[in-house]
C-alpha cells in the first residue's frame, strides 16, 4: 500500500475506491491509524509536577521540613531535661515519704533501711540529670547536669522559633543535680569522685584544674559537721578541716545527716527535700514552659507540613483524574471508531462478494439441464 498518512476518512475513502478495502493490510492501516490518533487525544502525561501549585506547596514543604531539622536537636535537649526533672521530683518525693514514715520510729533497721533508699534516691537523681544530654549540631548539650566544679556551669541553648527567621529563643541552662565541694583551710577546693570514692584537690584560681593531690574516701568519717555555716571536720583514715559548699539541689547523702539515728537529721532531711523542690519549682519551671513552646512548634511545623502535603495530594489527584478522563474519551472514541470500522469491513466484503458472483454470470442448472449445457 503506498498510502500511509493522513486522516482516517481520507484512508477509507481511498481504499474503498480501489475496492481494497476488505484486505487485511487495509485494516491493519486504518487500525494503526487509529491507535495514533488515540494516543494524540490521550493526556501527554497525568500529573504536571512543574505546575505553580505543586511546585508552591513542594517549597513550602521543604522550608519547614529545614526548620524542623534546624530545631529538631533542641527540643530533644530540651525534652530530656523536662522528663529527667519529673523523674527529679518523682525521687525527691519518695525520700520525702520514706523520711516522714521513720520520724518517732525506734527501730534502727529501719533508719538503716532509709538511708539506703534515701541515698538510691539520690543516686537515681544523679544519673538522671547526667543522662540529659543531647547532641545538638557538634555539641554535646546538657541544660542540666553532667558539669563539674568550680561554677557547676550547665549548657543554654539559643534557637530559632520561626522558619521565617528573627527570633530567636533562649533557654538557660541549672544544675539540678547532688554535689558539693570542701573548701579547706589554704583556699583549695576538694572534690568528691563518686565513681572512684576519692577527694581530689583543685586549684582556687578559677580554672577547676587539679593539683595533684587526692585523699581516698573510703574509710574517712564526718566527725563534725554544721549545716548553717558548712564547717566540716573529716577525720578517720584522712583528715580534712574546711567549708562544705552545696550546689545544685542542695542536699547531700545520709551520712551528712547522721544516717538518720534521730528524728532530727530526719527533720533536717526533709527540710532540704523542701528546699530542694522550691529550687527545682523555680529552675524547672522555665525549661519545662520551654520546652513546651519548643515542642509545640514542632508540633505545628509538622501540622503545617501535613497540611501542603495533603494539599499536594489533592492537586496531583484532580490532576490524574482529569488525565483519566481525557484517556477514557480518547478510549471510547477509539472503541467507537473500531466497531465502525467491523461495520464497514463486514458490509464491504459482503459487498465484494456479490460483486464477484455476478462478474461470474448464472450458474449452471443442475442434473441433466446441466449437462446439456443449460
Amino acid at each position: 500500500m503506498a498510502i500511509t498518512t493522513g486522516s482516517i476518512n481520507r484512508i477509507v475513502d481511498t481504499q474503498l475506491s480501489q475496492n481494497q478495502f476488505n484486505s487485511m493490510s487495509a485494516i491493519f492501516l486504518i487500525s494503526q491509524r487509529l491507535l495514533e490518533r488515540s494516543k494524540e487525544d490521550s493526556a501527554d502525561v497525568a500529573v504536571n509536577f512543574e505546575s505553580p501549585a505543586i511546585l508552591r506547596a513542594t517549597r513550602e514543604i521543604s522550608k519547614m521540613v529545614a526548620f524542623k531539622e534546624k530545631i529538631s536537636d533542641s527540643v530533644s535537649a530540651v525534652s530530656k531535661a523536662k522528663d529527667a526533672i519529673n523523674w527529679i521530683k518523682t525521687y525527691l518525693n519518695r525520700a520525702k515519704t520514706d523520711l516522714n514514715n521513720i520520724l518517732g520510729s525506734s527501730s534502727s533497721a529501719d533508719r538503716t533501711t532509709t538511708a539506703a533508699s534515701f541515698d538510691g534516691h539520690l543516686s537515681n537523681i544523679h544519673g538522671k540529670v547526667n543522662g540529659a544530654n543531647q547532641l545538638v549540631g557538634f555539641n554535646n548539650i546538657n541544660l542540666i547536669g553532667n558539669t563539674e566544679g568550680p561554677d557547676w556551669k550547665t549548657d543554654d541553648i539559643y534557637t530559632p522559633t520561626s522558619n521565617a527567621g528573627g527570633g530567636i529563643l533562649e533557654i538557660k541552662g541549672a544544675f539540678l543535680g547532688v554535689d558539693f565541694q570542701v573548701t579547706d583551710t589554704n583556699g583549695l577546693h576538694w572534690r568528691l569522685d563518686a565513681i572512684d570514692k576519692t577527694f581530689y584537690q583543685y586549684s582556687s584560681d578559677g580554672t577547676g584544674k587539679r593539683t595533684g593531690q587526692s585523699m581516698p574516701a573510703e574509710g574517712m568519717t564526718i566527725e563534725n559537721y554544721d549545716p548553717v555555716s558548712g564547717a566540716i571536720t573529716y577525720g578517720g583514715t584522712g583528715t580534712l578541716d574546711g567549708t562544705l559548699q552545696r550546689v545544685g539541689l542542695n542536699i547531700l547523702t545520709s551520712e551528712y545527716y547522721k544516717n538518720f539515728t534521730d528524728d532530727t537529721s530526719v527533720q533536717t532531711a526533709i527540710s532540704d527535700i523542701d528546699k530542694a523542690l522550691a529550687i527545682l519549682n523555680v529552675e524547672g519551671s522555665s525549661i519545662k514552659a520551654n520546652a513546651a513552646i519548643l515542642e509545640g512548634r514542632i508540633n505545628l511545623v509538622a501540622a503545617k507540613i501535613n497540611s501542603f502535603e495533603a494539599e499536594k495530594d489533592l492537586i496531583v489527584s484532580e490532576e490524574v483524574d482529569a488525565s483519566n478522563a481525557v484517556t477514557k474519551a480518547a478510549d471510547l472514541k477509539l472503541r467507537m471508531s473500531l466497531i465502525n470500522l467491523d461495520l464497514l469491513s463486514a458490509a464491504s466484503n459482503g459487498l465484494v462478494e456479490n460483486m464477484l458472483s455476478l462478474s461470474r454470470g448464472p450458474q449452471k442448472a443442475s442434473g441433466l439441464f446441466g449437462l446439456m449445457g443449460y
